[in-house]
């Protein structure tokens, strides 16, 4: 479903003074990485925003069997675990819901024009994972 959409990648990546072992003071070479997508909502467009987190381990450790300190760039968290609610997405739908006083409906119409078929089920989902946040203003 999310073919069509253009791609933004950031990565997080160590810097090269913070790629040393903190168990022998060698260098920390890539091990891995983790991706995590959200759908980042501009107005009248949506892209996905893959972020690539960098982790890191010691070959020397690796090889001499010492203990191998596992080192992973730093990332901001997502809205909502495991979803592809981004923040500019969660501000939308929020704005349409409570500023505006729309049903969930026309922001799920709107996102499935620009190409996303979203359920009604799923953006509802998400603002109840978020309710807790939102403290309404009298």
């Amino acid at each position: 479903m999310l073919e069509n959409l253009p791609v933004e990648t950031i990565e997080y990546r160590l810097s090269p003074e913070e790629q040393v072992c903190s168990c022998c003071g060698g260098n920390l070479h890539e091990m891995s990485t983790q991706v995590r997508q959200e759908l980042k909502y501009i107005p009248a467009e949506l892209k996905v925003v893959k972020h690539v987190q960098s982790i890191y381990s010691c070959r020397h450790c690796e090889r001499e069997e010492i203990e191998t300190p596992v080192v992973t760039a730093p990332m901001p968290k997502p809205v909502h675990s495991g979803s592809l609610a981004s923040p500019s997405l969660m501000a939308h739908i929020m704005n349409q819901k409570y500023v505006d006083g729309y049903a969930i409906i026309p922001a799920r119409k709107a996102i499935f024009q620009i190409g996303v078929p979203l359920s009604r089920q799923t953006l509802a989902n998400w603002m109840i994972h978020v309710q807790p946040v939102v403290e309404p203003t009298l």
